[in-house]
Order: C-alpha cells, then sequence, then structure tokens
C-alpha cells in the first residue's frame, strides 16, 4: 500500500502494531451451513443433475463441530496468541 501511495511509510509501520481481529463468518457457528451447502454442491458430480428428490447423510456432528470450534478458540487464545496465529487446521487431513 505504501508503494500505491495509499498509506506513508510511517502509517503502514504503526498499523503492524495493531492487526486486525479476524471476525466469525456469518453462520460459522457449528450449526452445519457451509458443510451442508458443500454436500449439496457435490450431488450432481455424484448421481447426476436430474435425480428427483434424494435423502442424504452426511458425518456432519454439530456437537463435535461445536467442541472443536470452541477448542480451536482457547488454543488461538492461548498459545496461538502470542504467536499470531489467526488459523488451524487438523494435522490428521490431507
Amino acid at each position: 500500500m505504501v508503494d500505491a501511495g495509499y498509506v506513508s511509510e510511517d502509517e503502514a509501520k504503526k498499523a503492524l502494531d495493531f492487526p486486525p481481529t479476524p471476525r466469525r463468518k456469518p453462520g460459522a457457528d457449528g450449526d452445519g451451513r457451509y458443510f451442508g451447502a458443500w454436500v449439496v454442491d457435490q450431488i450432481d458430480d455424484f448421481i447426476g443433475a436430474n435425480h428427483g428428490d434424494l435423502v442424504v447423510q452426511t458425518t456432519f456432528d454439530p456437537v463435535l463441530q461445536r467442541a472443536a470450534e470452541s477448542r480451536v478458540t482457547q488454543l488461538l487464545r492461548g498459545p496461538g496468541a502470542d504467536a499470531k496465529v489467526s488459523q488451524a487446521r487438523s494435522s490428521d487431513g490431507p
């Protein structure tokens, strides 16, 4: 932003002392809306576009999701806060 002339060198250095606080995404409260939308997007790839009514069972568990989000929040406010960490990812995943 300094190169583009939006802020001065001084302003840029001061901004580094006050990193923004990330806001939670709307609906990111362990209720499964994002997961549900992702599942719906996958259906056509599996069975085609003209499938009629379906019942889809998933692995989503809102109780476990909320517990995981709570634990990540705890960790990010603890040791992660000093390390300026703002996101987490499972080490068991790909």
